[in-house]
């Protein structure tokens, strides 16, 4: 049950935020220092105990810091891990992996699922776009195009790989330091 409350209240969250983004508003972000691998971890877990045929891992150092929105980069991981599970229907592993980068930190979401056709690769970010390999999946909540908008807002990048039939990674960047002055 509590779960559920927290997905629910997830999801509205997502559906706010959706919707100040389409108004072309910036979303009221809420900067904070958090450790990335934890923040990671409780995503990881929430969809774990949903997805028993899979396996949900995070990799990296758990000590790594960013200043960002904890909130905004939880509800990005949770659509990334969704997206992980729901495309990857036989199972298997889905990766966290948050990492140093040159400028910054990452995590990488990555899946061994059915990957995204190479012609699609650039429109997956594009509002309300579906996969043509995808079938009859649902999708609901924040969507690539939003959690692009959000981490975009949060002064990061989220990019995609994928390999048709071999999954796909999804990669967020963040700086170090918040995009703007506190």
């Amino acid at each position: 049950a509590v779960q559920t409350t927290h997905r629910m209240s997830a999801l509205v969250g997502d559906l706010l935020d959706v919707a100040m983004l389409r108004s072309g508003r910036d979303i009221g972000l809420e900067m904070g220092q958090f450790k990335l691998v934890e923040a990671a971890t409780r995503i990881a877990d929430a969809h774990q105990s949903l997805a028993p045929e899979h396996r949900i891992v995070v990799q990296g150092p758990p000590e790594l810091l960013v200043h960002s929105d904890r909130v905004r980069i939880e509800r990005v991981l949770d659509n990334l891990v969704a997206n992980a599970v729901k495309y990857s229907p036989d199972g298997g592993d889905v990766i966290l992996e948050v990492a140093e980068d040159d400028d910054g930190v990452r995590v990488a979401v990555r899946d061994h699922g059915i990957g995204i056709p190479v012609t699609e690769l650039q429109t997956v970010f594009e509002p309300y776009h579906r996969g043509s390999n995808t079938g009859t999946m649902r999708g609901i909540g924040l969507g690539l195009s939003g959690s692009r908008a959000v981490i975009r807002q949060l002064g990061g990048t989220l990019t995609a790989t994928s390999v048709e039939g071999a999954g796909s990674t999804f990669t967020v960047r963040l700086p170090r330091a918040s995009a703007s002055p506190e």
